[in-house]
């Protein structure tokens, strides 16, 4: 009797975490833009993404010697930087060493992009119903919080997520701002499905086959990153994940069926 009790509770339980996640719709991130179109973090690439129709756009942020918030992923430019025509860009050196004027007279992507500031990247998405995904790749600085605070308390950003492997920078921003309807702080959860603190949580795409897991322990809306096979994708989508990152968005939103 307690046996077939127990069963009974259980297919409760199922049931109603069924039909919670069932409202869900999963939203396609843009990882780094468009970024089998155009080069990674590129105004292009983070353009793109809207004009395609993605839900979402995910990049990165780091800062020069000078403070100036860059949407850029690597630590220098050797991977996707070059000259511009008849200059000299300091591809090996650390950006944090490096100027934005010399960035902005040396330094152009490889392919011919552009280096956007994270202030020009604002102002494109100024008003666009679209969700941010903003990753620190360090320390948030003065400009970088001054540049959310006055888009955020305008209204002018439909969605804001703060994202970063490391709580530290989550909770400057925190202390600076706050989180609230228009801004989340989410914590990448890189080996665990088990959230590590009360922020929301994004998961590598490796735990989806764990998703369970989460649920259990986790009851805030979830993401995963970053999911590329249509395979990975459906999985996302069945599971309700409300947040997917990927490098494909178009196959993505033909998926979800948008």
């Amino acid at each position: 009797m307690k046996k077939i009790f127990f069963i009974f509770i259980c297919c409760i339980f199922i049931k109603v975490t069924s039909v919670l996640a069932s409202v869900v719709t999963s939203k396609c991130i843009a990882h780094r833009g468009n970024s089998t179109q155009f080069v990674e973090n590129s105004y292009e690439a983070l353009t793109s993404a809207f004009e395609i129709g993605a839900d979402g756009v995910e990049f990165d942020v780091l800062h020069t010697k000078d403070n100036v918030p860059i949407v850029f992923h690597d630590r220098t430019f050797k991977r996707l930087g070059a000259h511009k025509l008849g200059k000299k860009c300091s591809l090996k050196k650390k950006i944090k060493h490096m100027s934005m004027k010399h960035i902005r007279t040396n330094c152009t992507l490889k392919e011919g992009g552009s280096i956007p500031t994270f202030k020009k990247v604002l102002k494109y998405f100024k008003s666009k119903k679209i969700t941010l995904v903003i990753e620190l790749k360090d320390k948030p600085r003065k400009q970088l919080i001054k540049l959310l605070q006055k888009y955020l308390k305008k209204k002018l950003l439909h969605d804001v997520h703060v994202i970063s492997f490391k709580k530290k920078y989550l909770d400057i921003i925190e202390k600076k701002i706050g989180s609230s309807k228009l801004l989340k702080l989410v914590l990448i959860n890189k080996y665990s499905p088990i959230p590590l603190s009360d922020y929301y949580t994004y998961l590598n795409r490796f735990w989806l086959k764990f998703d369970f897991l989460f649920s259990i322990f986790h009851k805030k809306q979830k993401g995963v990153w970053t999911v590329d096979t249509e395979e990975d994708l459906k999985k996302a989508i069945d599971r309700h994940f409300a947040f997917i990152i990927t490098n494909y968005p178009a196959r993505c939103l033909k998926l979800v069926g948008r």
